[in-house]
């Protein structure tokens, strides 16, 4: 797999939106014929129709060439598979605090994230939120961003920004002083 690649990581459950990621690459590939989708994650059983439905849209979409899926695996293959893709992107409607949105801040990956549940606030201003899946338009700015080194780099730089404010984040302090308040 060569070119230009996107990816995600995540469960394949239908909160994911992983159809949506078809749907762009679809777009991605109109506009150039190397993109490709990576998808780092695992198919649950409870989820194995949502599975058989997202092979069905890469069949029908023309991309099983075009989409790679990564179950399972260790966190050096994670590692090294994650800092391949060139754009995080996240389609999810639904989303906890949002860890590999950090990890994909912490392999200098630019994040591209549907602005839903608790993804504004763990980007924190970094990376790119759009609140419309307008997926002609996303692909453009992929596509410009992938043209615009300098752009990118800063998207880069302002990611790490955030990431040191969670590492540099006061979490022992604030727990033990919790613990105190309630040690009585």
């Amino acid at each position: 797999y060569g070119g230009r690649k996107i990816g995600f990581i995540g469960r394949f459950a239908p909160n994911k939106k992983i159809e949506d990621l078809l749907f762009l690459l679809y777009f991605l590939k109109k506009i150039h014929p190397d993109y490709t989708l990576t998808l780092f994650g695992k198919v649950i059983s409870a989820f194995n129709d949502y599975f058989l439905f997202l092979k069905k849209i890469t069949s029908e979409l023309d991309l099983e060439n075009n989409v790679r899926i990564l179950e399972n695996l260790d966190d050096a293959s994670l590692e090294k598979e994650f800092c391949e893709i060139d754009y995080f992107v996240s389609m999810s409607e639904h989303e906890g605090f949002g860890i590999p949105i950090l990890e994909a801040f912490s392999f200098g990956v630019p994040v591209i994230a549907f602005d839903s549940s608790a993804v504004k606030d763990t980007m924190k201003g970094a990376g790119f939120l759009f609140t419309e899946k307008k997926f002609s338009l996303i692909a453009e700015l992929i596509e410009y961003l992938t043209n615009k080194p300098n752009l990118r780099k800063n998207l880069v730089e302002e990611q790490y920004k955030v990431l040191r404010y969670y590492n540099d984040f006061p979490f022992k302090a604030i727990i033990s002083s919790f613990l105190k308040i309630h040690e009585n």
